[in-house]
């Protein structure tokens, strides 16, 4: 009688090796199994894209992108530039922090107005870190990436934490 060979089963007539075998099949779905999840679909919005926000909700934006208002898409935010960045860099030791100012555009509806926010030691006076935009207020609360002294930051590498809430 001629055995039969089966490439992931083996020698059929064996079934001490066919179980260990299986064993090992067995073992490795349990692993893809796990890995799967893994696996998923990356869900991160791109700097391209358009955000569309909620009340409430904290969102970042990259150099150039917009957001705008789910209730009312006539309400839009456009982060332009950062125009000035005298951070304290992160690995020198500062008398003072220092902040950063960005400038956005704000639109409601059809009219439009340059709005410039601060953050760090410029949150005082004329220079605030909060506008308002309707029954909005928008509030700078970052801007990233935080300076290295030995290295200098491209406009379009900038991005900005914004919390937006009800204006009341």
């Amino acid at each position: 009688m001629q055995k039969t060979s089966w490439p992931l089963l083996g020698n059929i007539a064996n079934p001490k090796s066919n179980m260990i075998k299986l064993e090992v099949l067995a073992f490795m779905a349990f692993v893809l199994a796990l890995s799967l999840p893994a696996c998923k679909k990356n869900t991160a919005v791109s700097c391209e894209d358009t955000i569309v926000f909620n009340k409430n909700e904290t969102i970042e934006l990259c150099f150039g992108q917009s957001a705008v208002w789910n209730q009312d898409k006539g309400v839009k935010i456009r982060f332009e530039q950062v125009v000035l960045d005298n951070r304290c860099p992160s690995d020198v030791q500062c008398f003072t922090g220092g902040g950063a100012q960005a400038q956005f555009s704000l639109f409601q509806q059809s009219a439009g107005k340059l709005d410039t926010l601060s953050t760090g030691d410029w949150n005082q006076g004329s220079l605030a870190d909060s506008a308002t935009l309707g029954a909005l207020r928008i509030k700078l609360l970052e801007v990233s990436p935080y300076p290295k002294s030995n290295q200098t930051i491209a406009p379009s590498d900038y991005k900005v934490k914004l919390e937006i809430k009800p204006k009341n």
